[in-house]
């Protein structure tokens, strides 16, 4: 792990810097001016507790006074969805943020705004795609992973893990955006708004945990933490638009009705919606079909109804007119034709 941090944050940057005839020499000074806004822009993401940081410290104090398993059920529907968060959210905040640095720098801010709430909206298509997935094969993934190949959950473990899964998958869209939506504030050199904000969101959220525990056990706390994240999202982008909106001002400029991060949210979730609705009512059939937890079982099963319920999902999507839609439908089909 070490290794890795070493080697990601520090190594590559350093090597592209290097291979880019950029010319790099330690230095250590206390009184260095980029030493002072470095510190000041990292103190609060040092200190601050944000709900993106405690939602899992504040999962794991409440699952404490469930039944024993509770807990692990929640860590590893967490881990499952981790991976559609890495894959799309940290790829299209690392991919947009260089981008979006540099327009605010040069002094171009709605086209800064535009970059990055293009991102986010064209991630969140990806998103809500792989929740549908996620919500419809959880117990094929969960089964897969730590029961058949390393004898760890029994099915029982699997269904109690994919059904928290379900509830966690509700949250994905925000914890996916959060890790976007972020870096527009570091482009602009905010870092104290977005920590602050989370941190007084975390601190409101807490009762909301405790009850939902005690009326619904780990399911509960499940909810509590997609509705805490999506709540601290939205605010966020809010914020967001009036930070950008105040910088184009100072440049007497405007954003000029340029579409917000959020726009098409909506939509997306009733395209989801559906999408799980229909393959609910597929996996009923499948389970009567193609019954058992061996490999090959579990693998159709979870390919069929991915397959599936994301088809459900682009077919709504483009009958509500998603314009993110059309957007990877032309970079996407571009590359199928020279393949074939």
């Amino acid at each position: 792990m070490l290794f890795g941090s070493i080697l990601g944050p520090f190594a590559l940057p350093l090597y592209g810097c290097l291979n880019s005839n950029m010319r790099w020499s330690p230095l250590l000074s206390l009184r260095s001016e980029d030493l002072k806004t470095y510190l000041w822009l990292s103190i609060p993401i040092m200190v601050g507790f944000s709900i993106v940081v405690v939602d899992e410290w504040i999962v794991k104090n409440q699952a404490s006074y469930l039944a024993p398993g509770a807990l692990s059920y929640l860590q590893y529907g967490r881990t499952l969805l981790k991976v559609p968060i890495g894959v799309f959210g940290m790829a299209a905040g690392v991919a947009s943020y260089p981008t979006i640095s540099r327009m605010v720098a040069a002094g171009h801010v709605s086209e800064a705004y535009a970059v990055l709430s293009r991102a986010v909206r064209l991630m969140l298509l990806l998103i809500f795609a792989a929740q549908v997935c996620l919500t419809l094969c959880g117990f094929e993934a969960a089964y897969l992973i730590w029961g058949l190949f390393s004898s760890r959950f029994s099915v029982a473990d699997a269904e109690a893990t994919a059904m928290i899964l379900v509830f966690l998958s509700l949250g994905l869209s925000a914890w996916a955006a959060q890790t976007v939506i972020s870096r527009g504030f570091y482009a602009l050199g905010s870092t104290w708004l977005p920590t602050t904000v989370g941190t007084i969101i975390a601190a409101v959220s807490v009762p909301l945990y405790v009850v939902l525990r005690q009326t619904f056990g780990a399911v509960g706390l499940a909810v509590a933490s997609s509705i805490a994240i999506t709540v601290y999202v939205g605010v966020l982008g809010l914020l967001q638009r009036r930070r950008f909106e105040r910088e184009a001002a100072a440049r007497a400029t405007m954003l000029d009705d340029a579409p917000g991060m959020l726009d098409g949210f909506i939509r997306m979730a009733i395209a989801a919606a559906l999408a799980i609705v229909i393959g609910f009512g597929a996996r009923q059939v499948l389970l009567f079909v193609l019954p058992g937890i061996g490999l090959a079982a579990l693998l159709i099963r979870a390919a069929a109804l991915c397959t599936l319920g994301v088809a459900a999902y682009v077919a709504t999507a483009r009958l509500l007119r998603l314009d993110e839609l059309v957007h990877w439908r032309e970079k996407l089909l571009p590359g199928l034709r020279r393949k074939s």
